[in-house]
């Protein structure tokens, strides 16, 4: 199982006829800047447009990094998002799968 599988279709947009990784919604993308800290102009600019952003697993939630150009790499840090954070994204057996382990 793939992480993007976490998610739900509002966090992600998967195009059935593609074979390739789902990009972000645009208000994905919002969440995942307005967690991302200070950001300078040039890489939110570049986060902004940022389409496809790989997703991690970490004990306190999911980590989600940007696929940016090489001249973008230093905008490219991964930004954490917590498990209560992201609930309202997650899909529903997830949240159930959570609500297990939380016991």
């Amino acid at each position: 199982m793939y992480l993007d599988s976490w998610l739900t279709g509002a966090a992600l947009i998967r195009d059935p006829a593609a074979k390739n990784t789902p990009t972000v919604s645009p208000s994905f993308r919002r969440f995942l800047l307005a967690r991302a800290g200070e950001i300078e102009a040039d890489c939110r600019e570049a986060l902004d447009g940022a389409d496809y952003w790989d997703i991690g697993f970490d004990r306190k939630g999911l980590t989600f990094t940007p696929e940016l150009s090489h001249a973008e790499q230093a905008c490219a840090d991964p930004v954490e998002v917590t498990w209560p954070s992201l609930a309202s994204w997650l899909s529903s057996a997830v949240r159930a799968g959570r609500a297990t382990l939380a016991r």
